[in-house]
């Protein structure tokens, strides 16, 4: 079992190694007003049909300047305890529209998820989608369910479970769509929305480790 800080090194590998090939090179454009000053990558990496276009640009991951502090002051903000895997992510790098797509499973897709986007963890913004992203979903606060992406271009929540908190200090990664969502009654007590939630929720991986493995990734 990897500590925090030996996990943040290997999700800077993993990171790194995708940056530094052409074939995943794909997934630093985004549309150039966007990237912070600090994360300009090299334009040259851009495809020529891309290129065309001066909307569009490279940005390139930063190593993360958000502090093991920061986030345990989220935590204690927004009463919740993230695991460590997402803690080591956080202090990783600085990040741009980081998604998820097409991964699909001997059994079809995860969960019935096929794509899911992270919020913006750039040089400027720190935590501050992360944490309007938990502030947005607050009636999921004390479930420990902890949003932390968005599934299906906006059609669900993506969650860690941490009332399934492994051995390791891991958890699961579930999620669940808005309609029904918004559908639900509003129990005053968070263990009765737990059990309200919890039949409801499609678990997309394991762990947040899975995760990791599946998105940090280099392209055939």
């Amino acid at each position: 079992m990897l500590n925090e800080q030996q996990y943040i090194q290997h999700i800077r590998e993993r990171i790194g190694a995708m940056y530094d090939d052409p074939a995943s090179r794909v997934l630093f454009f985004t549309v150039a007003d966007s990237i912070p000053s600090a994360m300009k990558g090299n334009n040259a990496f851009i495809p020529a049909p891309l290129l065309e276009d001066e909307d569009w640009a490279t940005w390139k991951p930063v190593p993360s300047t958000i502090t093991r502090a920061q986030i345990t002051q989220l935590e204690q903000e927004q009463q919740l305890r993230f695991p460590l895997p997402y803690c080591a992510y956080l202090q990783a790098y600085h990040l741009l529209d980081w998604q998820l797509s097409n991964l699909p499973t001997a059994d079809g897709y995860p969960g019935g998820c096929s794509s899911f986007m992270f919020p913006s963890l750039d040089t400027e913004q720190g935590l501050s989608e992360i944490r309007k992203l938990i502030q947005q979903w607050s009636i999921l606060q004390g479930t420990g369910y902890i949003p932390f992406a968005i599934g299906e271009d906006g059609q669900g929540i993506v969650c860690l479970d941490t009332m399934r908190t492994h051995p390791d200090g891991d958890c699961p990664i579930t999620w669940i769509t808005l309609d029904i969502l918004h559908e639900l009654p509003s129990p005053p007590a968070p263990e009765d929305r737990r059990a309200v939630l919890e039949p409801r929720m499609e678990d997309i991986f394991r762990s947040f480790d899975e995760l990791v493995q599946a998105v940090f990734r280099k392209r055939a």
